[in-house]
C-alpha cells in the first residue's frame, strides 16, 4: 500500500477517534434523553466507520457481516427511540420556558374547551349544536328507507 493511502487512512482514524471523544462528551452532558439517544446513534455510526476503516487498512473483507449487523442494530435502535420517545422535553412554552406538563390555554375563552368561562346567555346547554330544526337532514343511516 502506498504511503499516501496509509497516511490518509491513519488521518481518518484520528478524526474518527476525536469524533468519538466529542460524541461521548455529548452523551454525558445531554441535556435531554433524545440528545443522548441521538449521540449514541452517532457513536454507533462512528464505530461502524472505524470497522470499515480497519477493513480498508488491512484489505480484508471478513468484517463485512459485522458491519451489516451493526448497521441494522443502529437503524432499529434509532427507529425504536423515535417511536417510543414521548417527544422533546426542551420546547419553550408560553409561560417563559418552563413546562409544567399542562396544555397551553387558548387566548380566546370560547375556543378553549376546558375554560371556566360561562356559556353565552342565549346558548342552550342541552341543545345539539349540530341540529337545526329548519334544515332537512337528508337521508341518513339511522332512518328506515324503502327496501
Amino acid at each position: 500500500m502506498s504511503g499516501l493511502v496509509t497516511a490518509l487512512l491513519l488521518t481518518s482514524a484520528m478524526v474518527l477517534a476525536l469524533s468519538a471523544l466529542m460524541v461521548t462528551a455529548r452523551i454525558t452532558r445531554g441535556p435531554t434523553m433524545l440528545d443522548r439517544a441521538m449521540s449514541f446513534d452517532v457513536l454507533v455510526t462512528i464505530t461502524i466507520m472505524g470497522i470499515a476503516l480497519d477493513a480498508a487498512l488491512r484489505r480484508d473483507a471478513e468484517n463485512l457481516p459485522l458491519l451489516l449487523v451493526a448497521t441494522l442494530l443502529g437503524f432499529v435502535g434509532s427507529v425504536s427511540v423515535a417511536r417510543f420517545s414521548p417527544g422533546s422535553d426542551d420546547l419553550d412554552s408560553d409561560d417563559g420556558g418552563e413546562d409544567d406538563g399542562a396544555p397551553a390555554r387558548a387566548a380566546d375563552p370560547e375556543l378553549d374547551e376546558g375554560s371556566d368561562a360561562a356559556p353565552a346567555p342565549d346558548a342552550d346547554p342541552d341543545a345539539d349544536p349540530e341540529a337545526d330544526p329548519d334544515v332537512d337532514p337528508g337521508p341518513s343511516a339511522d332512518r328506515e328507507g324503502p327496501r
